[in-house]
């Protein structure tokens, strides 16, 4: 019989999850994208905050003997959060078209800490469980098909075909472009 997973809701607000990102105590799992959204992209989630629009909710897990939890789904949204307040970018905010979260007035800075975050978090998955849960929960932007691999990537076939595509068998870079292994796997990858 297969162990059922375990599902927990949790309220957090947005700023105690910049808190945890920054300091490392949430981790992310290899099978995780790295971060990709454009500029454009973070500015409207920062303002969807800050109007009050409705946050999708944040995916973890824990792992058996685990301390930290584990990002499963929001690595982008949560990253895009952590940017604005370290001010790392900037939005159209009121009258002003440079607003950076130092910016913002005391009650924007409240608003914008205070946004409540609904944080699903599941227990009692294996590795291939918690990979499909990966796979099942992106609302966002579909997955490419070599994100999808790289969800795949703790299976032995699919780490290895990466470890020959991506390493790159011209570090001198003396070729054309597009004629090795890595520079073709790497646009998919």
């Amino acid at each position: 019989m297969v162990a059922r997973v375990s599902k927990s809701v949790t309220q957090t607000p947005l700023g105690e999850l910049v808190e945890d990102f920054k300091a490392d105590r949430i981790e992310i799992p290899p099978h995780q994208r790295e971060y990709c959204w454009p500029r454009v992209r973070e500015q409207q989630f920062i303002l969807s905050i800050l109007r009050g629009f409705p946050i999708p909710s944040i995916l973890m897990s824990k792992r058996s003997g685990a301390t930290l939890p584990t990002i499963e789904d929001g690595r982008q949204r949560l990253t895009a959060a952590t940017r604005f307040f370290d001010g790392k970018f900037a939005i159209e905010w009121g009258t002003n078209d440079s607003t950076y979260y130092v910016d913002l007035s005391a009650d924007d800075k409240r608003i914008f800490l205070s946004e409540i975050i609904i944080v699903q978090t599941f227990r009692n998955a294996d590795d291939e469980a918690r990979i499909r849960i990966f796979d099942w929960s992106q609302n966002g932007a579909p997955l490419s098909v070599g994100e999808r691999l790289h969800a795949q990537f703790a299976t032995p076939l699919v780490s290895l075909v990466k470890e020959v595509l991506m390493t790159r068998d011209d570090p001198d870079n003396q070729m054309p472009p597009g004629t090795l292994l890595h520079d073709r796997a790497s646009h998919s990858w």
